[in-house]
């Protein structure tokens, strides 16, 4: 099974993580995870680490995306998880998602 994850805005990636956790989609083998792009392109707030507790005010990218990265870890903890990163991301992001793949 393969699961690929391609989060526009910080609400859509909410949206996802509800819907996983609503609905059951099996244990995939691999998750391929596509973001970034539109939050760094828009000059978004970026947030800071949240991996768990996320509330309404924590709608930022990075919050957002380190919550959904230790959920999936969680979740699925014999899956390869790829973080697919886009070449002309700002440079904080790109950072940050890297420090949050480590995590």
């Amino acid at each position: 099974d393969l699961l690929f994850v391609i989060p526009g805005m910080e609400e859509m990636m909410l949206l996802i993580f509800h819907l996983l956790l609503e609905e059951n989609i099996g244990r995939p083998d691999i998750i391929f995870i596509f973001g970034g792009t539109n939050d760094s392109w828009a000059d978004s707030p970026i947030g800071d680490y949240k991996y768990s507790d996320i509330t309404s005010e924590d709608l930022k990218f990075l919050d957002l995306f380190a919550y959904m990265l230790d959920y999936l870890l969680k979740h699925n903890p014999n899956a390869k998880i790829y973080n697919i990163v886009n070449t002309e991301l700002d440079l904080d992001i790109t950072n940050s998602m890297a420090t949050i793949c480590k995590y």
